[in-house]
């Protein structure tokens, strides 16, 4: 009688058994999703991987690769399966990490050219002109409400090479001026070893004095006041322009009572750009398609630009607009009052007053 015949499959630990079709799907996922431009054959998914071959892997999944004789050939191979599974889930990482950045360069693409950024890129261009001639006004400052754009914009400056390198305050700066000079040395790629706040702010203003450029600063309400001294030192010392983007709230401290470190700070601005009220006009340039139906008077778009402008700003109209265009995609009509409606409330829901000692209020209904 003939003995049935043991498929090398038969014969794999249970923990191979787990593992391959785990890497499998995750295989299945990158090839599915085309992820990175590549089809994912199993040559494509070791490419990188030392462990073994696609060949290899192309044997395992399939239950036809001997099982080594020796246990150390054993738990060589099944620690190499682990090392694969963690390749895979790197591989889709990297796609994630690729479609966020494919997602921020089309959004630049699609960048809406505000009077408040043609301004701001004007101011900085002046600015830079005054630096030949060593003019201390260098300081472009821009004010608009949170999530009132200044992310996005200094995002596209920096994209056009008109920002030059870009710092966001933390609250650590308030207290530590070490950490603000850390974080300008990892913006121009300064070594830093240092044994001072001394030499860190040496080392940092060195490198400004044989650079040119434009520096912006978020949250600077977070700045010691050392750091808003080192500001007004670069005006003074560099032909660096530096670029503030700052809250209203802030901008009315610093001219009523910043004290005299902002005081001498402001002095040396070239120009400071208030970010103007959301408009109906506006709203439509988010996504014009999206209202070839409504005028710019049409409630439709007043009322999301007087939402805007209430809370959100910027922030509120891309939102609201994704949300709108989404709900157009799966209907096939284009927004009517009720979507708006809808629209706003989930926006309300989502992004709470920012005022935390304000009262909780339902969303108040523009007349048409």
């Amino acid at each position: 009688m003939t003995q049935p015949t043991t498929t090398p499959r038969q014969s794999y630990p249970a923990e191979w058994l787990v593992l391959i079709p785990k890497i499998e799907a995750l295989q299945t996922d990158l090839k599915t999703s085309e992820a990175l431009g590549k089809n994912w054959s199993d040559k494509d998914f070791c490419e990188g991987f030392t462990g073994f071959s696609g060949n290899t892997w192309y044997q395992l999944r399939a239950g036809s690769y001997p099982l080594p004789k020796t246990v150390a050939a054993r738990s060589r191979l099944t620690q190499q399966l682990h090392d694969l599974f963690e390749h895979a889930k790197g591989l889709l990482r990297t796609r994630d990490d690729q479609a966020v950045r494919d997602r921020a360069k089309q959004a630049a693409t699609q960048f809406i050219e505000t009077p408040e950024y043609t301004a701001v890129r004007s101011a900085i261009l002046a600015a830079n002109a005054k630096a030949a001639y060593h003019s201390e006004e260098r300081l472009v400052i821009f004010v608009a409400p949170t999530r009132g754009g200044k992310t996005y914009l200094r995002s596209k400056l920096q994209q056009e090479g008109v920002v030059t390198w870009h710092v966001q305050a933390t609250p650590c700066w308030e207290s530590s001026y070490m950490a603000m000079l850390r974080s300008l040395a990892a913006a121009l790629k300064i070594n830093q070893q240092f044994r001072s706040a001394e030499q860190a702010e040496t080392e940092v203003l060195t490198r400004l004095k044989s650079q040119t450029g434009v520096m912006a600063v978020e949250e600077m309400q977070l700045l010691s006041r050392r750091g808003k001294a080192l500001l007004k030192t670069v005006l003074n010392e560099t032909t660096i322009t530096i670029l503030l983007l700052i809250t209203p709230q802030y901008h009315r401290h610093m001219l009523r009572s910043g004290g005299p470190d902002l005081a001498q700070l402001l002095a040396r601005s070239e120009m400071t750009i208030n970010a103007g009220q959301v408009t109906p006009a506006l709203v439509r340039a988010f996504a014009p398609k999206l209202w070839t139906h409504a005028k710019d008077d049409s409630p439709l778009l007043r009322n999301i630009a007087m939402e805007a402008n209430e809370l959100g700003a910027m922030s509120c109209v891309a939102r609201v607009t994704r949300m709108l265009k989404a709900l157009q995609t799966q209907s096939g009509h284009l927004p009517n009052q009720a979507d708006v409606d809808a629209a706003l409330d989930a926006y309300r829901r989502a992004v709470p007053a920012l005022d935390a000692n304000a009262p909780v209020t339902p969303l108040r209904r523009k007349a048409a």
